[in-house]
Order: C-alpha cells, then structure tokens, then sequence
C-alpha cells in the first residue's frame, strides 16, 4: 500500500477484449526523476562513468555525454548530431567562460542555479 502512495495515476485504459473488465492503470512516480537527478550527481562525484572531458579556457571538466545531450540542445547537437564532436574524447568548448561552464553543468547535474543580484 505505500508502495501506491508513492505514484500518480496518470489515465485508466481498456484492455484488450478477452479481458473485457480488466483496467490497466499508468503510474508514475513522483520521487523517480528526483532520485535519478541524485543518482547522476553522485555518479559525478565519484568520477564514475564520464565519458567526455570538457576543455574550457584550458581547463579540463569531465562529464556525461548522455546527460549533457538530454539536457541542452547545444550538447545534443554536439553528441547526437554528426559532429566530429561525437568521437572526441576531449572537446573544446568556445565562446563560454570556465566558471560559467560551471554553473550550466551544475544546474545540469542538480537543477540548483545560484544567482547573484
């Protein structure tokens, strides 16, 4: 039963007819993408699993392809688009500042911007 509290209902369909009053239900769980968000941050933390190494202004950042291309389409142009990026092992990144760099992979790896006004 907790278990159940732990999901949304999304939508109750029909199934098929030779089990004419029987119900599917779709669930989906309201802690799963904040569990999975964490899970990515502590793989980071550990250094487990990059597969690429950022170079921005000279310095090196190591990351997750998979996670940089769902999260950015800069990225996912960079990693899924047929770019000679898709093979490099280091890519260089232009036009952004290391500590800037920083804070976007941050915000990629928590969802957390810290913002100074």
């Amino acid at each position: 039963m907790a278990e159940e509290q732990e999901f949304t209902q999304l939508c109750k369909l029909p199934t098929q007819p030779s089990h004419p009053h029987c119900i599917n239900n779709t669930y989906r769980s309201t802690k799963h993408s904040q569990a999975l968000l964490r899970g990515l941050l502590a793989l980071r933390d550990s250094g487990i699993l990059f597969d690429v190494v950022l170079v921005v202004e000279g310095r090196h950042i190591e990351a997750h392809r998979i996670l940089l291309a769902a999260s950015c389409d800069y990225f996912r142009g960079m990693f899924a688009g047929g770019l000679k990026e898709m093979e490099q092992e280091e890519v260089l990144i232009h036009g952004v500042s290391y500590n800037a760099m920083c804070q976007i992979l941050h915000f990629i790896y928590t969802s957390e911007l810290e913002l100074s006004l």
